[in-house]
């Protein structure tokens, strides 16, 4: 139990920029499947040409989810006035500027 007058109390905190435990255990984990990964480089690469194209796709996408952020769909509501408009149409008008 916290007791004010404890003389063993890190009053101060953890000095900036340090790990906590958590970050540190991650690092390690981390570094380990980076050395598996570094040694059995060949293996995997023999093993992915193996899979048929519909599979190294499917893999690929998988993989990516890893180094590429996860979009979120959007939906958007048209108001005209206070009354929403419920078509599903967008018209976009391209104008091309011809320089002479």
């Amino acid at each position: 139990m916290f007791k004010p007058e404890d003389e063993n109390i890190n009053r101060s905190g953890r000095p900036k920029g340090s790990l906590n435990k958590s970050t540190i255990a991650l690092a390690k984990v981390r570094e380990s499947f980076a050395d598996f990964v570094g040694f059995t480089f060949e293996q995997i690469q023999e093993d992915w040409q193996k899979l048929t194209p519909e599979q190294r796709v499917r893999y690929y996408i998988e993989f990516a989810k890893f180094c590429i952020p996860t979009m979120k769909a959007t939906t958007h509501q048209i108001h005209q006035g206070d009354v929403p408009i419920e078509e599903n149409r967008i018209t976009i008008n391209i104008v091309k500027d011809v320089h002479i």
